[in-house]
């Protein structure tokens, strides 16, 4: 508020109101928003086209500031909010493929984006999990093990292909102190740990590959060279 008083900003705080009408059985939010327009604020049952409980507030934001471009002279119509709230796809965020196993792909590089993916994880997801992790060694590794690895019946530790990538032996380490050692594996490049990830979990089980952007897309790369490629995104 501060901040915003110094740049002669009034924020808008809280003006759009969010109702969760139900959810699919994959993570996807069914919710009701209403603002404070008069004519074009409420969004009925509108289908969120990105995975989480988190992107309710995300698409609450967003709202906001269609709404308050339109105030400003831009066309954006109430249909186009909705096709955009409804379309809105994320590579490697809450990324889902069907499979015997499903395979997620989430790129969570941070303790916040750690903390939305185990949320997923914890309400949508009661299946053997695989954790395919790899991360680059300037992020918060400690709070990210700590609240993702606990998750996995299986954590298979890899290094994606950058400079600034952990390795598997000082995450081993890491993980060690959050989970027992039976349920920690290495792998030395993606590929493998994909591979091993498919040997060890069951057929309605689910893999999920986190850590990094970097990881994510060395694994988005080798499923459009195998059998992956004819999967269909969910």
């Amino acid at each position: 508020m501060k901040r915003c008083d110094e740049c002669g900003i009034s924020p808008i705080v809280d003006e759009c109101r969010a109702k969760v009408e139900h959810t699919t059985d994959d993570g996807r939010f069914v919710v009701s928003f209403e603002t404070n327009e008069t004519d074009a604020g409420k969004y009925q049952d509108v289908l969120l086209g990105l995975r989480g409980q988190h992107q309710i507030v995300n698409v609450a934001v967003a709202i906001q500031l269609a709404e308050s471009l339109r105030r400003r002279g831009f066309e954006i119509t109430h249909h186009a909010i909705v096709a955009g709230i409804t379309t809105a796809t994320h590579a490697g965020r809450l990324d889902l493929y069907d499979g015997e196993p499903c395979l997620l792909l989430d790129g969570a590089h941070n303790p916040s984006g750690a903390r939305a993916l185990r949320d997923y994880l914890n309400q949508f997801v009661k299946v053997p999990l695989t954790l395919v992790f790899g991360a680059m060694n300037d992020k918060r590794l400690e709070e990210i093990a700590t609240i993702l690895f606990p998750a996995a019946a299986h954590l298979i530790l890899t290094q994606p292909d950058n400079p600034r990538a952990a390795s598997p032996e000082a995450l081993q380490s890491l993980a060690a102190t959050v989970m027992p050692e039976n349920k920690i594996m290495v792998s030395r490049t993606p590929g493998e740990a994909l591979q091993k990830a498919r040997q060890l979990t069951p057929s309605g089980g689910m893999i999920c590959v986190t850590g990094s952007l970097y990881l994510v897309g060395e694994i988005k790369a080798i499923l459009n060279t195998t059998e992956y490629s004819e999967a269909v995104r969910a």
